[in-house]
C-alpha cells in the first residue's frame, strides 16, 4: 500500500512545509485564480456549443499553449502531432494522456461533448504531452506534472481572454467551479492525510498543491515553462512550495491561542474563563453563551484547532433520543476547510442516521 509518508519521499517534500502551505491557503494567503474574487462569473454563462474536438485544438488549445513557449518552435510540432482516442461507449469518464514511448507519440484519451469544460479538460491533457516529450519521457513527480496541467489551463484562459470573450467567461466559471473540487474537498483530505503518514495515498492529493502552485508560477514574472516542462523527474525544484509554505509565519491570527485545560477546571468553566477575558464584548456573545453552554453540558460541540492551538473552526449538533440520530446545527470555519471539520465532526458524533457519514473516536 503506497501512503502519504511515501508520497512525500518520492516528492522530496515535509509534511510540515506542506501543512503550512494549507495553512496560508485556509487563510487567504495563496491565490487560486488569476482575477480578483468580484470579478469572476457570479452566475453560470450560457455559452454556444464547441465544433468538434480537432478544430477547438487547433483553434485554441495548440495556440495557447504554444504562445507560452515563444522561444521554442519544437513546442508548436509537437502539438500537431497529437492523437486523440474517445472513451468507448459505457466506459468510465476518466480523461488521460497515455505515454506510448518514443516511437509513438501520446495519445490523448477523453470523452468530448463540446463543452467549455471539455475544452479545459483538452488543454490539461496536451500538457501532459508536451511535458512528457519535452522531459524525454522522464517520469515527472504527480505535483510537478498536474502543475504543468494547470498552467496549460491557465495559458488557455489568457489566450481566449483576448480571443473570444464569450468563451472565456465561460471558462472562467469552469475554473472556478473546479476549485471547489480541488480546493475544497482534495485539500481538506490532503489536511487530513498529513495529520497520519500512513494514510493511504490516492492520487487526487497531488490536485490542491498542484493548482496552487500553477497559479503562483503563472503569475510570476520568473517563470520558465520550458525548464518545467522539460525537466522531467527533477521537476520539483521548479515548483514555488517553499515560497507558498513561508507565507504561513506572516499570518495574523485574530483569534487568541487557547491556554492549556486544567483537570481541575470543569469544561463549563474553562469556556467561561474564556469569554471573560473580553468585558466590552460580554453582553453581545450572552446569547451565543447560553446556547453554547446548552452544547457544553450535552457534550455536542466541536472546536477545530490548529497545531498552534488556534481556532480553525466550530460545530455543534442536538441528539434526537427517540431514535438515536443527530442534526448539525451550526458548522463555522471562518478561515475555509469546512469540509475537514465536517470529517472530525463525523468522527466525534454519535452514530447518526443514514443522510450522515459514521463514525466513533475523538478526532485526531
Amino acid at each position: 500500500m503506497f501512503t502519504i509518508s511515501d508520497w512525500l519521499a518520492l516528492h522530496d517534500l515535509q509534511a510540515s512545509a506542506l501543512r503550512n502551505v494549507l495553512t496560508a491557503h485556509y487563510m487567504g494567503e495563496l491565490k487560486d485564480h488569476l482575477l480578483e474574487a468580484e470579478e469572476l462569473p457570479a452566475t453560470k454563462t450560457a455559452a454556444a456549443r464547441l465544433r468538434s474536438q480537432e478544430e477547438c485544438f487547433k483553434t485554441y488549445v495548440a495556440p495557447a499553449l504554444a504562445a507560452g513557449f515563444p522561444e521554442n518552435s519544437d513546442v508548436a510540432k509537437i502539438l500537431q502531432c497529437s492523437e486523440f482516442k474517445s472513451l468507448t461507449e459505457g466506459q468510465v469518464y476518466r480523461p488521460q494522456t497515455v505515454d506510448r514511448g518514443s516511437v509513438l507519440p501520446p495519445v490523448i484519451v477523453m470523452d468530448w461533448r463540446t463543452r467549455p469544460e471539455d475544452l479545459m479538460c483538452l488543454a490539461h491533457e496536451a500538457a501532459h504531452t508536451l511535458q512528457i516529450i519535452l522531459s524525454g519521457h522522464d517520469t515527472m513527480p504527480p505535483i510537478a506534472r498536474e502543475t504543468c496541467a494547470f498552467i496549460a489551463e491557465l495559458l488557455l484562459l489568457r489566450f481566449v481572454q483576448k480571443n473570444d470573450p464569450a468563451l472565456h467567461l465561460a471558462l472562467e466559471q469552469v475554473w472556478a467551479e473546479e476549485n471547489a473540487a480541488y480546493l475544497l474537498g482534495n485539500l481538506d483530505s490532503l489536511a487530513d492525510g498529513l495529520l497520519n503518514l500512513n494514510t493511504p495515498y490516492h492520487y487526487y492529493m497531488n490536485y490542491p498543491l498542484a493548482r496552487l502552485s500553477a497559479v503562483r508560477l503563472f503569475a510570476s514574472d520568473s517563470i520558465s515553462l520550458i525548464d518545467l516542462f522539460s525537466s522531467g523527474v527533477s521537476a520539483m525544484k521548479h515548483l514555488p512550495i517553499e515560497e507558498m509554505a513561508a507565507q504561513a509565519a506572516k499570518l495574523n491570527y485574530y483569534f487568541p491561542k487557547l491556554p492549556e485545560p486544567n483537570k481541575n477546571t470543569s469544561k463549563l468553566d474553562f469556556y467561561r474563563d474564556i469569554e471573560a477575558n473580553n468585558n466590552q464584548e460580554r453582553s453581545k456573545l450572552q446569547g451565543y453563551y447560553t446556547t453554547l453552554q446548552a452544547h457544553l453540558f450535552a457534550e455536542t460541540v466541536l472546536i477545530w484547532l490548529s497545531e498552534n492551538q488556534r481556532p480553525m473552526g466550530c460545530a455543534t449538533w442536538a441528539r434526537r433520543y427517540n431514535d438515536n440520530t443527530s442534526e448539525v446545527k451550526q458548522l463555522t470555519t471562518p478561515f475555509g476547510g469546512h469540509v475537514r471539520l465536517q470529517r472530525l465532526l463525523d468522527k466525534k458524533r454519535k452514530p447518526a442516521n443514514s443522510n450522515d457519514l459514521h463514525g466513533r473516536g475523538e478526532p485526531a
